[in-house]
């Protein structure tokens, strides 16, 4: 006989990315873009767009309350509210079309210690080199294919890198990840 079912509260968050288009005068893309940042934080919310994209973006179960914990001095909404309100999430952009990667830094660091954040890091960084690893596995597998014609690879990719080595070949060199 399988265990009585209890109920849950859990709860989820998902990301919202918006944009805008801002026309501003410069004298080079630098300062456009500076001075573009500047002006978001004045917009309207009226003149953003954008929603949620479950093609592009995961949930994330933030907090899970059983119904039936005694502890509870307040409504399990309240309590998992609070919970919502303390993750924080940091924002990583990649280009698919030039696969380059950034950090966006976000206000929400500035409140805590430097400590802290190396800490928060330390996790991030966790699960980034994981994927990392995975991606330079693939190129290696990639790379060593026997049916694949070498010629094909840029000269460029290769020497971007030189942990593959000049024959292209896995451990011939020093791994930057």
């Amino acid at each position: 006989m399988s265990p009585a079912r209890k109920k849950y509260y859990v709860a989820v968050s998902r990301p919202v990315i918006q944009s805008t288009i801002i026309e501003v005068e410069a004298d080079n893309e630098e300062d456009a873009a500076d001075k573009a940042f500047q002006e978001a934080f004045a917009l309207d919310d009226n003149v953003w767009s954008g929603k949620f994209e479950p093609e592009n973006y995961g949930h994330d179960v933030v907090s899970v309350l059983e119904q039936d914990q005694g502890h509870l001095q307040a409504e399990p909404e309240f309590v998992l509210q609070d919970r919502i309100d303390d993750v924080k999430y940091l924002l990583l952009r990649g280009d698919t079309n030039m696969g380059e990667g950034s950090m966006l830094f976000q206000p929400w660091l500035q409140d805590h210690s430097s400590l802290f954040v190396a800490d928060v890091c330390k996790g991030w960084l966790g699960d980034i080199q994981l994927l990392a690893d995975e991606g330079v596995e693939g190129l290696v597998e990639w790379v060593e294919d026997p049916i694949l014609d070498a010629a094909k690879i840029p000269p460029e990719v290769i020497a971007r890198l030189p942990w593959l080595g000049q024959s292209g070949h896995k451990g011939s060199g020093n791994n930057p990840l």
